[in-house]
């Protein structure tokens, strides 16, 4: 009778050890898999840091935004017309305040509702034109109607347009 005790206290320690063993492989091996999803992230992370590093293009497009002179500005107005640029290209070059950049991005640029507001306190007559030519300009409309309606005189085609319900 004491071996049926020691043996089934024995089968349960020993199923209890084999359960025990199992959980911790199971997690060992999703900390693996963890470990290695890890790097391969890391390792495409540094793909795309040394492809962005090496693609001349690239840089090129960074460093020419970056530095604005009157030797880059036709290289800005190319690559504006171009490339599709992001929300912080796109601010960083509204606030160099350059006539014929607005212009551009007014024309060539998909520009979203902030992006056109931040561009229309400085803009010239053509980006006015460009913005109600190529952009959706239903959000910002009326600061459109208020900046035209302050000098009429300059922009009547524009006026006469709107109110023949061109835009």
């Amino acid at each position: 009778m004491s071996e049926d005790v020691f043996g089934n206290k024995f089968d349960e320690m020993s199923g209890d050890l084999v359960e025990a063993v199992e959980e911790n492989f199971q997690e060992g091996s999703q900390m693996i898999e963890s470990l290695e999803a890890d790097e391969i992230l890391e390792r495409s992370d540094e793909d795309l840091d040394g492809a962005y590093e090496q693609d001349p293009a690239i840089q090129d497009r960074a460093k020419i935004l970056a530095d604005f002179s009157p030797e880059n500005e036709n290289k800005i107005l190319a690559v504006i017309k171009n490339e599709s640029l992001s929300e912080s290209e796109i601010s960083s070059l509204v606030n160099l305040g350059k006539k014929d950049i607005m212009i551009a991005l007014a024309r060539s640029q998909k520009l979203n509702a902030a992006e056109i507001e931040a561009l229309l306190p400085n803009a010239p007559y053509m980006a006015v034109k460009m913005l109600i030519e190529h952009q959706d300009i239903a959000a910002v409309r009326d600061k459109i109607l208020a900046k035209i309606s302050a000098r009429p005189e300059l922009y009547k085609e524009m006026i006469a347009e709107y109110k023949g319900g061109k835009w």
